[in-house]
């Protein structure tokens, strides 16, 4: 399938191709003759690159979109706890079964996300909420922030490794552009 991108790049071409034709078969055509072909050439790349970068902008907003649905539904199966209910229920949940994977905490209030893995995720979540994580999450729930917290375990997710697993989740839910994480995930 021809793009417009690749339209726009053949009419560039064609046009500037006539202004050398129309030059040569006219020995001595004006300058303003020139400049307007000129012009017409550098309009048309503009609205080539304009084109092309609308068109690959549209691509990553669509990747992004199916990834974000590909982490919901993994953390579909998590209730979506409160902070308060954890830190009330930590040792039950801990006992019940702790479990390596990502936690992904929503700020209602403000609409934005953290993403963050653990061994223990019910210890990593937690130490969030008691002062001892991300000082931002801890300083709007204190100043009272509603958050929910979901988690996706690594061996339900489809996913080999805890890094890529979370840093496909911070890809999803924006959490190092517009949330709170530094990083766009670890490296190793």
């Amino acid at each position: 399938m021809i793009s417009l991108g690749a339209i726009a790049f053949e009419c560039a071409y064609f046009a500037y191709t006539m202004s050398i034709l129309e030059s040569s078969s006219r020995q001595h055509a004006s300058l303003s003759d020139q400049i307007h072909a000129g012009i017409a050439v550098l309009v048309l790349l503009f609205i080539y690159i304009l084109l092309v970068s609308v068109f690959v902008r549209w691509l990553q907003k669509r990747d992004l979109a199916k990834l974000r649905f590909r982490m919901d539904g993994l953390a579909e199966g998590s209730p979506g706890i409160s902070p308060e209910t954890l830190l009330k229920n930590r040792l039950d949940l801990k006992r019940t079964g702790d479990f390596t994977g990502i936690y992904i905490l929503h700020n209602v209030s403000k609409d934005q996300y953290y993403v963050g893995q653990g061994i223990r995720v019910i210890d990593r979540v937690s130490q969030h909420f008691m002062g001892r994580g991300n000082a931002d999450v801890y300083a709007d729930w204190k100043y009272g922030d509603q958050f929910t917290i979901k988690t996706v375990p690594l061996l339900q997710s489809g996913y080999q490794s805890l890094n890529d697993l979370e840093r496909d989740a911070i890809s999803a839910y924006d959490a190092y552009d517009h949330g709170y994480n530094r990083t766009h995930g670890n490296q190793n």
